[in-house]
């Protein structure tokens, strides 16, 4: 039996196969950068998507599957919440079976919450701590080597049963140093490009997000990678971009592998103009044949979007207006009102741009007169061409976010406040429970309740004529 000195293992949202269970198979940006550091230092390393894996195939055993890898390191991705029940539940299978093997933990969810988890989870031997490759790579040499890691930065881990943090060393600024194109790492990466949260299409035009920054500049109240709640989590203070030429190269780099559609991690218009302008002039003057996706972190302006459609044969832009209500929105810290994003959307339309539009039920101050004002929102996009409102999703509080660690400020009760908290949630079929928190006008049942009632309307929506190729539900 082969053996490897690191599997890395995406959790599913947990390892039960059931006809309705989301798995949520996508994954950090971040991990293929871990991937490619461990390929750099010549580590033995088997990458699975377990999530996507189940995807492929209904009969798929997890613990089969953990049972038959060996691996003196087994690291499991714990980033978004939605995940804590399926990470534990891997965590555990992988202890069960190689008991004398290191199971690691890492990413947001594993960061914030890393006290807890190591108290109560005895499968979980160690936490790597915010941006990770740095104290990763060491790790995994210094257990290769049969040497103490528990010096290392940015690590927490049990010494007599209590919990200890090395100091996390400082962010990396050199964000060109980082390989975020080695998708043959990944098992079956063809079949990954292809996915959304509803599973596996094999016709799906393949797509793959791209990390071209860390950090934010912006504080959005209900965001757990704004920039205090990305601080936090990290100690990074200020937003680092990558360079144009190599955000221009990597773009190429896909594109080879059979990339059609490019998503980009960051808002490029948050960038200098500088900026702006040396990284079109990089991708256009490479002539790729690519489909470019971002998302707006404001509203997009006519010259910007103008520019966009130069460097891609099809431009798509997402924004993000989340309250029908300019106050509830400018209080959440999107700052725009309804008038600018329907100049912006006009100017999509006008420039044949696919704009998805997107809103979410329970931030602060919110009332019940989201679901009338949505519907007057729906009334206005119904004659237009290349735009799409999405259903609202139900929003799962980010447990670092403003809303969580300041809710008496913003009006807010916690019904979350611990990983077990989440964790249960994680492993819950009712839609109710994914709902973490409420507000000071609404309770959970109501946002429930709303959420609901405006997805059905904007499911009976009929999908305007551009759009109808396009699979509609990738983020439903």
């Amino acid at each position: 039996m082969k053996s490897y000195d690191v599997v890395l293992l995406h959790p599913p949202a947990t390892i039960k196969q059931e006809e309705s269970t989301v798995q949520y198979p996508i994954m950090p940006m971040g991990e293929f950068a871990l991937a490619s550091e461990l390929h750099r230092n010549n580590f033995r390393l088997k990458f699975t998507n377990l999530g996507l894996e189940q995807m492929l195939s209904s009969s798929y055993d997890v613990e089969k599957y953990v049972r038959s890898i060996q691996s003196k390191i087994y690291a499991i991705d714990l980033h978004w919440a939605v995940h804590s029940g399926g990470a534990i539940n891997v965590a555990d299978l992988c202890k069960k079976h190689h008991p004398n093997s290191l199971v690691v933990l890492g990413g947001f969810t594993a960061t914030w919450f890393c006290n807890e988890i190591l108290r109560k989870y005895a499968s979980v031997d160690a936490i790597v701590l915010g941006e990770a490759e740095s104290s990763f790579v060491q790790l995994v040499r210094k257990i290769s080597d049969g040497k103490d890691w528990q010096d290392i930065p940015g690590i927490a881990y049990r010494r007599h049963e209590l919990v200890k943090h090395n100091p996390m060393p400082k962010p990396n600024e050199n964000l060109d140093n980082l390989d975020l194109t080695n998708l043959p790492a990944l098992d079956n990466w063809k079949s990954y490009l292809r996915i959304s949260q509803s599973g596996y299409l094999k016709d799906k035009r393949p797509r793959f997000w791209l990390n071209i920054a860390r950090g934010c500049p912006y504080n959005c109240v209900h965001c757990g990678g704004g920039r205090k709640a990305y601080r936090l989590l990290t100690g990074r203070k200020n937003i680092a971009f990558r360079s144009p030429e190599k955000v221009a190269e990597d773009i190429e780099k896909l594109s080879h592998l059979g990339v059609q559609q490019i998503s980009l991690s960051h808002d490029p218009e948050i960038g200098t103009e500088k900026y702006q302008t040396q990284l079109f002039d990089e991708i256009k003057k490479r002539n790729l044949d690519v489909c470019m996706y971002y998302e707006s972190f404001r509203v997009p302006s006519r010259l910007f979007l103008e520019k966009m459609k130069h460097i891609s044969y099809e431009t798509a832009v997402a924004i993000s207006p989340d309250s029908p209500s300019d106050e509830v929105r400018m209080r959440a810290g999107r700052i725009f009102t309804n008038s600018q994003m329907m100049n912006a959307i006009e100017d999509c339309e006008d420039l044949g741009i696919k704009t998805d539009i997107y809103y979410m039920v329970g931030l602060p101050e919110e009332t019940a007169d989201f679901l009338p004002m949505f519907k007057k929102v729906l009334a206005k996009m119904s004659d237009k061409i290349w735009t799409a409102v999405f259903p609202p999703f139900r929003y799962v509080i980010d447990p670092n976010c403003l809303m969580a660690t300041q809710p008496e400020e913003y009006g807010v009760k916690l019904l979350y406040r611990t990983f077990d908290d989440y964790k249960s949630m994680s492993l819950s079929s009712d839609p109710l429970g994914r709902i973490g928190h409420e507000t000071r006008f609404l309770t959970r049942d109501k946002i429930g309740e709303i959420t609901a009632e405006a997805n059905e309307c904007a499911t009976k929506m009929p999908l305007p004529p551009m759009r109808r190729p396009v699979l509609y539900r990738f983020f439903c």
